[in-house]
């Protein structure tokens, strides 16, 4: 399987970006995209389904605006808000929004097995990839609002004659002056971030997507990776041939000294691909 990586939204390419991706090459689905999208996957091990994952992102948000801060559930009384929650996730917010907003590994009984383990990281996961859904269809959306601006400046421009022309009058001397003081303003999608913390979703990639090639064309993405090893070319089935390639284990790509104890999932190995443009 192809994976686009770290953005989880096609609509954060450009149309000549898009239309010039490989034709199996998908965008992971944490759950909450639409079931019938071509472009988009839900892992087959995701340990949330569709109505589950969708009320754990509600409940989720709504717990951030009501304490402030997703590190203050506990404290502000989880346990009393809880029985307020969908059927779907109160126990599962109780039990995971505080570890995976704080960044804190799940931690497994001394007597559970492995794959108890694994399933706990793999619902940490899957809930840190439902909030960076999120957030980018909050960049998104402030991209659009951003976009709009910059398009009402510029006929704001025209409408009051910015440029070289010459005032008849006091009004057409306030008019232009007014234009050429809009059109230095810039709009906050300007300061937003091109790129979500990668090495974060990276993780979180490993552990839904297993065995997927993660297909990358974020610059920045290669350019932290330049440091862990060169890629080479490789034929990999439904990318171009030569295509640039990184093979490493997972946790040397997330820029650890050494394999976790806690986490033996990221031993494997990982390829990631370096699309062209």
């Amino acid at each position: 399987m192809l994976l686009y990586f770290p953005h989880m939204h096609p609509e954060w390419l450009s149309d000549t970006e898009l239309s010039a991706l490989p034709e199996p090459l998908r965008f992971l689905d944490p759950g909450v995209g639409r079931a019938d999208s071509k472009r988009h996957v839900l892992p087959p091990v995701a340990p949330f389904e569709r109505s589950q994952a969708r009320a754990l992102l509600a409940d989720t948000l709504r717990f951030g605006q009501t304490v402030g801060s997703p590190r203050d559930i506990l404290a502000q009384g989880m346990v009393q808000q809880a029985s307020e929650l969908s059927p779907e996730s109160s126990r599962l917010v109780l039990a995971e929004v505080e570890r995976s907003m704080a960044g804190v590994a799940p931690v497994a009984n001394a007597s559970a097995q492995d794959d108890d383990a694994l399933l706990a990281a793999r619902r940490q996961a899957q809930m840190v990839l439902l909030l960076a859904w999120s957030q980018e269809d909050g960049l998104l959306e402030l991209r659009r609002i951003g976009q709009k601006l910059d398009a009402s400046w510029a006929r704001l421009d025209e409408s009051v004659g910015l440029g070289e022309g010459v005032a008849d009058d006091d009004t057409d001397k306030e008019s232009m002056e007014l234009g050429r003081m809009l059109s230095g303003i810039t709009t906050p999608v300007d300061a937003l971030p091109e790129t979500l913390p990668w090495r974060k979703l990276l993780e979180c990639f490993v552990l839904l997507a297993p065995g997927a090639v993660l297909c990358t064309r974020e610059q920045g993405v290669v350019a932290d990776l330049a440091e862990v090893g060169t890629a080479a070319a490789a034929d990999i089935e439904g990318l171009p041939a030569g295509t640039r390639v990184l093979r490493a284990p997972a946790w040397k790509l997330l820029g650890l000294e050494r394999l976790p104890e806690a986490k033996p999932w990221l031993a494997a190995e990982l390829t990631l691909a370096v699309l062209a443009g």
